[in-house]
């Protein structure tokens, strides 16, 4: 969406009806497009393998780093999504950032890669792994791992205390579209807090309407309310998407070697 955006095919948001019910940072930089869902990136841990070593549920991304977990931890590689925002919240959390990498890539190659058992780009292989107890501590997203736990398995997701990077799913209007009129007013209609409510139960995104209510099933199961959502941290994708090649051939170089 940010790529849409920033090659002018999305029109300006009608800050009209609906609209005016959603979270702050459910709004797109810009305002030409809005999100629709939110889905968190943020640690899970098999209950069953912590339990048995005596270890205390996870609360920071710099768990990833306890020599505890070594051979324990599965990660993502850079080209999906949630190994990149592993990557920028480590850069964040010591002293850098999208637009300053390097503290990001130094202590994960030599923090965190020594207990990384696999970069794993599988999501059948990370849900087995996580299973199993194989991969006990692993980076994920909160419907992934809930998907998991919706199976029978001892896992469960954790917001890191330092923030969760969220994946906004979006839409916007295309710029000079014919009927720009009806693409408000369906922009208008899915961001409304009922249909928000069927999105979360039928789809598994987080509700970015302030008003909807879900029940406490559903909610469990995806980011919901004031609390779960101030704890979203909002990539800079300008710069992300600028930089991902170079990142990518990087990591590959450094991380995976």
């Amino acid at each position: 969406m940010y790529q849409a955006v920033g090659q002018g095919l999305c029109a300006p948001v009608e800050q009209a009806g609906s609209i005016k019910e959603m979270y702050p940072n459910a709004a797109m930089v810009g305002g030409k497009s809005v999100g629709i869902g939110f889905i968190a990136t943020g640690l899970g841990y098999n209950k069953d393998v912590f339990k048995k070593n005596g270890w205390a549920p996870p609360t920071s991304w710099n768990d990833l780093a306890d020599p505890k977990y070594k051979g324990k931890v599965v990660i993502p590689p850079i080209t999906n999504g949630y190994g990149l925002l592993t990557l920028v919240m480590q850069a964040r959390i010591h002293g850098g950032g999208e637009d300053k990498i390097d503290p990001g890539f130094d202590y994960i190659t030599k923090n965190i890669a020594p207990n990384v058992l696999a970069w794993e780009p599988s999501p059948g292989k990370m849900a087995q792994m996580m299973q199993t107890g194989e991969g006990a501590l692993v980076v994920w997203g909160n419907g992934r791992v809930q998907a998991v736990a919706d199976q029978g398995a001892p896992v469960e997701f954790v917001f890191p205390k330092e923030g969760a990077p969220v994946i906004m799913v979006a839409a916007c209007v295309t710029e000079g579209a014919p009927q720009a009129k009806l693409g408000q007013q369906f922009l208008q209609h899915i961001v409304s807090a009922e249909m928000q409510a069927h999105i979360a139960q039928g789809v598994g995104w987080g509700p970015v309407n302030k008003n909807t209510k879900i029940a406490p099933d559903v909610a469990r199961k995806v980011v919901y309310g004031p609390q779960q959502v101030a704890a979203l941290v909002a990539p800079n994708y300008e710069v992300i998407n600028a930089k991902r090649a170079e990142w990518t051939q990087r990591w590959n170089r450094q991380v995976e070697k």
